[in-house]
């Protein structure tokens, strides 16, 4: 089975690589921007008759949520109208999509934990941008995944997790935004059920619904998920802790270009779980093994 990845450099597209290297081995082709530009449809039609995959799993994205609000072209060619260039080129194939969406779909409106089937209401542009090309897919799709997922974190790229966690190490002090309710994924658990989709295609497609909610379990907000990194590194390097370098504010206390929901939290899709044999865990479970990750390659490196 041909598999191609778009996005391959970002923290989930590596994330998927490296799992998989060490996992699985499905045959899958991640080329570079330099190799296709998933923005010019030309390039896109070439390549995909060229190599002709079964499965595309499309990771890239524009997700710098403030600086959306002045890049609003650059933000909607990556996030919306990639998405008709792919549609144009493989809605008459036997092409299967999974798609990466984002808990920002949601947030406008009250109403979380959000279950997948509920109405979109994006509130910054974007979540409108992500929200126009799920829309595509459904619109024009019939072989799809569209999985959500919130506070994509982990040990590869720039993303919350690494933030925080040097900045424990280097005792530098922190503000970290309290009153925001939220979901966290771990990028390599993420990885995992979108490896194993792959491995259970085409047998699931059939029965199930299209768009799936893939976090880790239970709900949380920054504030909280900083302190359990915090208590995780210095529980884990066994160092006495001390005064805390991470202190909480509220978020009119922090300076952002963009809205961002109260409560974002996403349902998470049962079924989904049950149907690839694997689960997601807790979210301090998860922020304590990525600590304990981030140690551990740190010790092989010394």
């Amino acid at each position: 089975m041909k598999i191609l990845l778009l996005g391959g450099t970002g923290q989930l597209g590596s994330e998927i690589l490296a799992y998989n290297k060490s996992s699985n081995n499905l045959d899958i082709n991640a080329p570079k921007k330099n190799q296709l530009d998933i923005t010019n449809k030309n390039e896109i039609y070439k390549y995909i008759n060229d190599h002709k995959p079964e499965i595309i799993i499309n990771t890239a994205a524009y997700t710098d949520v403030d600086n959306a609000e002045d890049n609003i072209n650059i933000c909607n060619n990556l996030n919306f109208h990639s998405l008709e260039n792919i549609c144009s080129v493989i809605m008459n194939k036997d092409i299967f999509l999974i798609h990466i969406s984002t808990d920002y779909v949601f947030g406008k409106k009250e109403g979380a934990p959000f279950l997948s089937s509920d109405n979109k209401s994006p509130m910054n542009e974007y979540g409108k941008s992500k929200s126009k090309g799920e829309d595509h897919i459904i619109n024009n799709l019939t072989k799809f995944y569209i999985l959500r997922t919130a506070s994509l974190m982990g040990l590869r790229n720039k993303n919350f997790f690494n933030t925080i966690i040097s900045n424990v190490k280097n005792k530098n002090p922190l503000k970290v935004i309290d009153d925001q309710t939220i979901s966290i994924t771990w990028s390599y658990e993420l990885a995992k059920v979108i490896i194993q989709l792959c491995v259970y295609y085409p047998k699931l497609h059939q029965n199930m619904n299209s768009i799936f909610h893939v976090v880790n379990r239970g709900y949380t907000n920054w504030y909280e998920v900083s302190k359990e990194i915090e208590s995780a590194y210095y529980e884990q390097t066994k160092n006495i802790l001390g005064n805390s370098i991470i202190k909480p504010i509220s978020s009119n206390q922090w300076k952002s270009k963009a809205m961002r929901p109260n409560d974002s939290r996403l349902q998470i899709d049962e079924d989904l779980f049950k149907n690839i044999k694997i689960d997601m865990s807790h979210w301090k479970d998860a922020i304590r093994e990525m600590v304990r990750a981030y140690l551990l390659i740190g010790d092989e490196n010394n």
